[in-house]
């Protein structure tokens, strides 16, 4: 699967539009990866990640989803993106790492439940199972 450039440079706007962030001149990199690599890098291991960005390699979205025809994967393609928005603009620089890491999660998961909103979908519930999930006594020393 290729994601589309029209497709990404839609969402790219939305995305800007949503979070406030000015949208870059250059639509960000898109691969499609396995699930396997994508929770290797997002997760360390097995969850349920189905993207992840890196300032690197862009953002990487899951072989299972269909951002094309199917607006969840669209709304998991969008919250990347609004990672890559973040990371363009130093969003949260001046927080320490876990705060930071928090608060990216927080606005990029506000952003994809609005867009979700918009379309009749239920939102991702994955900033709730994320504080769950994550060590929060850990930000307590970075």
């Amino acid at each position: 699967m290729i994601v589309p450039a029209a497709l990404v440079a839609q969402l790219l706007a939305t995305a800007s539009s949503l979070s406030g962030y000015p949208p870059p001149s250059a639509l960000p990199r898109v691969t499609v990866a396995p699930v396997a690599e994508i929770a290797a890098i997002g997760c360390r291991g097995a969850c349920g990640a189905q993207g992840s960005y890196d300032p690197q390699r862009g953002i990487l979205l899951s072989d299972r989803l269909d951002p094309a025809g199917d607006v969840r994967s669209r709304a998991v393609l969008l919250h990347e993106i609004v990672h890559h928005l973040q990371d363009i603009h130093g969003a949260f620089a001046d927080l320490r790492p876990c705060e930071r890491f928090l608060a990216r999660e927080r606005q990029a998961y506000a952003v994809e439940n609005r867009y979700l909103q918009r379309h009749g979908q239920p939102p991702d519930p994955g900033y709730a199972y994320l504080l769950q999930t994550v060590d929060l006594g850990a930000c307590a020393g970075s």
